[in-house]
């Protein structure tokens, strides 16, 4: 990923604070006819290794995990808020338009569960996901019935990435003015839109401190 420095984010719990709002990332492997990329929803570990632990799950039957038997060294992708910015919107005159976004890119070595290793992360990760649904009591892997867990579990291999490297980007309007940045940001939360007010949040924390 190409990162100006003027839009890199250089601190990890930042980059692990999207990665965990954006869990349904994007897993790219390297295969003999070339990269292949699963769409997975991932669990991060943020204290296991030196810059933490990503976990995720994929059906036995695709071949993404033969894959990384043969060739470990994997890409993980989690995309961030991101929109559109009108040129219209900014204070500034003859300006472009552009899109503003935050996105990390995690490179890792990646292994395959063991069947325990696979059971808890499950459960684990049923509950990092029940935890924010309202109204409802969590539901939980151990309330199957063994025999019904057991045969889904048959039907899938975990895997586990050992994080070697995160990029992070967060392009938020840091090379324009600070009314540029904050009139693109009243224009994007009057869009209604839920991404867009994210976005617009994300930007109005990066401007700098008023004097």
């Amino acid at each position: 990923m190409y990162v100006p420095s003027l839009f890199a984010e250089t601190d990890i719990s930042v980059a692990h604070d999207l990665i965990e709002a954006n869990s349904f990332g994007l897993l790219v492997v390297s295969t003999a006819s070339g990269p292949s990329a699963n769409h997975l929803p991932f669990l991060l570990d943020r204290n296991a290794g030196r810059h933490g632990t990503l976990q995720a799950h994929v059906a036995r039957g695709n071949p993404v995990w033969r894959d990384i038997e043969a060739s470990p060294d994997v890409l993980s992708v989690f995309q961030g808020p991101h929109g559109y910015i009108s040129p219209d919107w900014y204070e500034g005159a003859h300006l472009l338009p552009t899109w503003n976004y935050a996105a990390v890119h995690v490179r890792g070595a990646a292994r395959l569960l063991d069947e325990a290793e696979t059971r808890d992360h499950l459960r684990r990760l049923a509950e990092a996901n029940e935890s924010g649904l309202p109204d409802k009591a969590p539901w939980a892997v151990d309330s199957l019935p063994e025999a019904l867990f057991s045969r889904a579990l048959y039907g899938l291999v975990g895997l586990s990435i050992a994080i070697t490297g995160i990029e992070a980007k967060f392009k938020m309007g840091q090379n324009r003015t600070p009314a540029d940045v904050k009139a693109a940001a009243t224009a994007l939360r009057a869009s209604g839109r839920a991404e867009d007010r994210l976005l617009a949040e994300e930007m109005e924390r990066r401007l700098p401190p008023e004097d």
